[in-house]
């Protein structure tokens, strides 16, 4: 049945789908084969391909493992909606009980990652679901914080954001440098946005 139940996911047949899981089809029988996916994992994969939000509900209902990696390793079904940058699906996922600080195989978190998209309603989702609690956390490629990372890009309004849920402006990344570190100077920038950054980032806004 597990086979029968991909195969229905891999044609966006929404009501194959429900038919099998409401005979019995395990929702968290992955592939035997690669690159044994999930049926949410796939699910979620497929949602580029024209596949359905319905389908990922579906699963979720039925009792699907939202934090069981996918793929054999870290990624998380959250990983693959952000991928994705569906706020749907994420926002489905994370009111299941994912867990907003899963770090995924480069160390990514969701809320480093949403600041690298510059992804500002997938920010606030994170923090929203918990990801507050990891919100001064360094790591990824780069090292950064997320408020780093935002002071970088001078992206002003994820910068408003993360000081406004909590992040510390004195918190050090990786290199040991705060997110003021960070920021472009003053002549490449817009003067009003570099001003208002500098008082946020100083701590002059709290």
């Amino acid at each position: 049945m597990s086979d029968e139940l991909f195969e229905a996911i891999d044609h966006h047949d929404s009501k194959r789908v429900e038919a099998l899981l409401s005979t019995g089809a395990d929702p968290n029988a992955a592939l035997s084969q690669p690159p044994e996916w999930t049926p949410l994992g796939a699910a979620i994969e497929e949602l580029e391909f024209g596949g359905s939000v319905d389908v990922v509900r579906l699963l979720v209902a039925h009792g699907a493992d939202v934090n069981a990696p996918y793929v054999g390793t870290k990624l998380a079904p959250l990983h693959a909606a952000m991928f994705s940058e569906n706020i749907e699906v994420i926002e489905l996922i994370l009111d299941a009980g994912a867990n907003p600080n899963a770090l995924s195989d480069e160390d990514r978190s969701p809320l480093r990652f949403a600041v690298e998209r510059d992804a500002l309603d997938m920010a606030a989702l994170f923090l929203r679901h918990g990801a507050v609690a990891t919100i001064d956390n360094s790591g990824g490629f780069c090292g950064e914080t997320a408020l780093g990372m935002a002071a970088r890009k001078a992206n002003l309004a994820m910068i408003q954001l993360l000081v406004g849920a909590g992040a510390s402006v004195a918190a050090k990344d990786s290199d040991g440098r705060t997110a003021l570190e960070h920021l472009p100077p003053r002549a490449t920038l817009d003067s009003q946005t570099w001003d208002a950054a500098i008082e946020l980032l100083a701590g002059l806004g709290r």
